[in-house]
């Protein structure tokens, strides 16, 4: 049976790939390519059953390929299956691909043919065409299972993060309050080895509001802060600041060794030329102490650690009733304030 009048739809071309869901199956799509190129080459010589045989074997890979659909429907016509080429069309309609109505119509309106009895009488095989919209609906959900699928495990992630950040922030906000509750509630531990005026401290209401009296260091100049590098504690008691040169300073020194220490550093600031300690009161020379005798120890360096005058070390020695040469590590002895 002729072909004619069947319209330019009929008309193919080679192609590199069929078009529909073709991502889905990538190690076949150059298989689908290959086989439909074949059928095309197989129709334009006429080798008619060639060609339906090359797309049975192109539709079992790629059920859904409109465009070899209608390629067979050629194929059925020209071989006079014009019953089977209808189904074929209606196949290829099914999945979405374009046919002209007035392709149908071409075929139903031939002279004298009944579909039904073509059927009925065909005995030759053709390329079955049952079950395409299940193949499609099952790969079109295949697709939006793998996107869902997709979408959900970004979630997860996103969710992940969220959970992260969470924790994070609840950990730092158990230890900023674990933090504030022991500041309120413990107490600053008392330095006992520090003189009194050394442990002084302004007191000031705690910012929780609940009325609890704390102790915080009073602010002090960087002289002040310097010095306490030198003798640990010494900024609680004592006060400096400088005036063009001169280092003034004010408040209370355990003993001279403090003082000789405190003066060195200074005097290493390019900005200091010296120090006026005329405000400055060392406990030592007035309450004197105790001491225990430490190897390399003399009179004359207690005298000045004490008193700040090497000359008054004959008061130690009266004091303890001992001698400059009698003097031995590990040994006490009472310091006796200034004369």
């Amino acid at each position: 049976m002729s072909n004619q009048g069947l319209g330019p739809e009929l008309r193919f071309g080679q192609r590199p790939r069929r078009s529909l869901y073709a991502d889905d199956l990538p190690e076949d799509d150059e298989r689908v390519a290959g086989l439909f190129n074949a059928a095309w080459y197989e129709v334009a010589r006429g080798s008619w059953a060639d060609a339906e045989e090359t797309l049975a074997r192109l539709l079992a890979l790629a059920p859904d390929d409109g465009e070899a659909l209608v390629l067979l429907a050629k194929v059925h016509v020209a071989r006079g299956r014009l019953a089977h080429a209808l189904e074929a069309l209606d196949s290829a309609r099914d999945v979405g691909w374009p046919v002209d109505p007035n392709l149908r119509e071409a075929i139903v309106s031939r002279v004298g043919y009944d579909p039904q009895a073509e059927l009925a009488d065909d005995a030759t095989p053709s390329v079955p065409a049952p079950g395409v919209k299940d193949a499609v609906a099952a790969r079109q959900r295949s697709f939006h299972l793998r996107q869902d699928n997709e979408q959900l495990q970004q979630r997860i992630a996103q969710l992940e993060r969220e959970i992260r950040r969470w924790i994070f922030a609840t950990m730092g906000v158990c230890v900023t309050a674990t933090g504030i509750v022991t500041w309120a509630l413990v107490p600053p531990v008392p330095r006992p080895d520090l003189p009194p005026a050394r442990q002084a401290v302004a007191s000031v209401l705690d910012s929780s509001g609940m009325g609890l009296l704390r102790t915080v260091p009073a602010p002090q100049s960087p002289l002040a802060t310097l010095a306490d590098r030198v003798v640990p504690g010494i900024r609680t008691a004592l006060t400096a600041h400088n005036d063009d040169g001169v280092v003034i300073a004010n408040g209370e020194l355990a003993d001279y060794r403090e003082r000789q220490a405190i003066e060195a550093i200074w005097l290493e600031l390019p900005e200091v030329r010296r120090v006026d300690w005329s405000g400055v009161t060392v406990t030592s020379r007035i309450v004197g102490g105790r001491v225990q005798v430490q190897p390399g120890d003399t009179l004359s360096g207690l005298a000045f650690r004490y008193y700040g005058d090497p000359g008054l070390a004959q008061t130690i020695a009266k004091a303890n009733e001992i001698t400059a040469k009698g003097l031995r590590p590990g040994q006490f002895l009472a310091i006796p304030p200034a004369p």
